[in-house]
């Protein structure tokens, strides 16, 4: 007797599988074709119906209209004067506000071979209003027919400048000669008229999606039904995946039980990853028997207990905390801590999912970032003037500006940040600003540091002196990144030198040159070699002394200082 081998029935089993699948998919493909026929039978059928009742509306809308107040039109702007004008206008308007379906409504007429407009229902305030005697440029052949053959036709979707529309037709014959006096013009908007037309096809838009609910409702219950077995062979590999996640995942993972650190689940399952014992420096069952509060940092501990009791009300779905631990030897761990609420939990005690990852390196580092910026504030608060940063451009563009700015300039920092208000270029007095650009075009191809004496003029348009160190950034192509340095104010300096210059070669009492003055400019000239001849005079004022005695010091430095007005005024 022959018997059937495993590996045949497997094959047949799926070659059965894929033959259902390819029957359900070609009954689903019939299924959709005959709803989508129906829904544009349907679709074609409400159009029909649209496109009558519009026919009907406007038909009814022209019986109300008197064709001897039509004949009394001209085609002229003139006609805006005219009774018959404006009560046929006010008709046509009232049409507009009273149906919200409609558009716009008009009356066209005839004016030799160009159709023209007798009466729009348009204010004539508005962009859209045609005058009368307009002639309607955009007319199609479809168009003429009412004046050609007297019949009403609903024509479009046709497009104009006014948008793209469907428009109802009707003409007003002469009771007397039975001719077209003009035609009524109705227009309605081609997204409205599709909106009404769907809002008609919904009930059988729910009866289609309704049946096709229930076929996609029968054929996921086929599929799922399909797919059992398999779910529960990739269950069993997802389990073991999940715990080579678990067990190997860089950051510390733990369920948490209010709060006490489970060990294991009520099911025997292992609730604690190995990275999460490393962090906290204890093992899973040592943590089984404590509280996190006994082992976090005292000045952490309020804030998380703040943040736990909103989370534990359900008033928080969560949250996450940088704080501390303590070690068994008493060091500290800091933490990045999140908790989370734990999807569908069935215990009857409150869980929740507690990550940690060890973020201590990180606050080391952070920690010497801090005291870094803070030993610079302090330098720089304590700079006699600014520093900075900026590019190397004509107009020295301030990347980084200290605070000092605003003492040594008169403007905030942020006033020469990015250009923003100024430039430093306009803060140097404008005699220095070619002799700086030439300075540093001097030193940064040797790459030596840069060090100059100018002018600058303040924001309340005073000049200072600075001194201004420096040296140039270059990227790893050798060109110039940016400038940095410090600019110093130094303002006394130049102002003591300038007392001590004029006290050596000045006198004091009289403002004129001194004998050392003198002298310096008579070695200067004996070194020169100069040809031009001089004279000097030399007057005796030795009986000054005696004056001196007899009336006073101050008598006679008065003497000297009026001789020496005298002499300066015949220089």
């Amino acid at each position: 007797m022959k018997q059937n081998h495993p590996e045949d029935a497997r094959l047949t089993n799926d070659t059965r599988k894929k033959s259902k699948i390819v029957i359900v998919i070609v009954i689903s493909l019939l299924f959709a074709v005959l709803c989508a026929g129906y829904l544009f039978f349907a679709w074609s059928r409400y159009q029909k119906m649209a496109k009558a009742e519009a026919i009907i509306l406007a038909e009814s809308v022209e019986s109300l209209l008197h064709p001897e107040h039509i004949a009394a039109l001209t085609g002229s702007p003139e006609d805006v004067t005219n009774p018959e004008y404006k009560m046929m206008k006010g008709s046509l308007s009232r049409l507009i506000r009273e149906n919200n379906q409609i558009r716009f409504a008009y009356i066209l007429g005839m004016r030799e071979a160009d159709m023209v407009f007798l009466i729009d229902s348009e204010d004539e305030v508005s962009t859209d209003y045609s005058q009368p005697g307009q002639i309607y440029y955009e007319a199609t052949p479809d168009d003429r027919i009412p004046f050609l053959t007297g019949r009403s036709v609903l024509n479009g979707p046709a497009e104009d400048r006014w948008g793209t529309w469907y428009s109802a037709l009707i003409p007003i014959e002469d009771p007397v000669k039975h001719t077209v006096l003009a035609v009524l013009g109705i227009d309605y908007s081609v997204e409205e008229w599709n909106q009404r037309i769907l809002r008609r096809l919904v009930p059988d838009i729910v009866i289609i999606v309704s049946l096709l609910s229930v076929c996609i409702a029968l054929f996921n219950s086929w599929k799922e039904h399909q797919k059992v077995k398999e779910r529960a062979y990739r269950l069993s590999i997802d389990e073991a995946l999940f715990h080579s996640v678990f067990d190997q995942a860089p950051i510390g993972i733990s369920i948490v039980r209010d709060k006490n650190f489970s060990y294991q689940s009520e099911q025997g399952n292992l609730t604690m990853n190995s990275m999460f014992e490393k962090i906290l420096g204890r093992s899973s069952a040592e943590l089984a028997t404590i509280e996190w509060p006994d082992i976090t940092y005292y000045e952490d501990l309020q804030a998380d207990l703040e943040q736990f009791d909103r989370f534990s009300k359900g008033e928080t779905d969560g949250y996450s905390l940088e704080k501390r631990f303590v070690k068994p030897d008493g060091s500290i761990v800091w933490t990045n801590m999140i908790i989370a609420s734990i999807a569908g939990g069935q215990s009857k005690y409150p869980m929740h999912l507690c990550l940690l990852e060890d973020i201590t390196a990180r606050k080391k580092v952070e920690e010497e970032h801090i005291e870094s910026e803070r030993s610079k504030s302090v330098l720089l608060s304590h700079l006699p003037g600014l520093a900075y940063r900026c590019k190397y451009d004509t107009s020295w563009m301030m990347l980084f500006v200290s605070d000092g700015c605003l003492k040594l300039t008169g403007y905030p920092p942020e006033a020469l940040l990015l250009n923003r208000d100024l430039s430093y270029h306009d803060v140097i007095a404008p005699e220095y600003r070619n002799l700086l650009e030439n300075e540093w075009k001097k030193i940064l191809p040797k790459r030596e540091f840069f060090k100059y004496e100018y002018e600058i003029i303040t924001a309340q348009n005073e000049r200072r002196w600075v001194l201004e160190l420096g040296q140039g950034i270059f990227d790893k192509r050798g060109e110039v990144e940016a400038l940095e340095g410090i600019i110093l104010d130094i303002s006394a300096r130049k102002k003591s030198e300038k007392t001590l210059k004029y006290n050596s070669e000045y006198d004091v009492w009289t403002g004129l040159h001194n004998r050392a003055f003198l002298e310096g400019i008579l070695k200067m000239e004996q070194h020169t070699n100069a040809t031009i001849k001089r004279a000097l005079i030399g007057i005796n004022l030795s009986t000054m002394h005696l004056l001196g005695l007899t009336y006073g010091f101050q008598y006679s430095q008065g003497l000297i200082k009026r001789a020496a007005d005298a002499l300066r005024a015949l220089s």
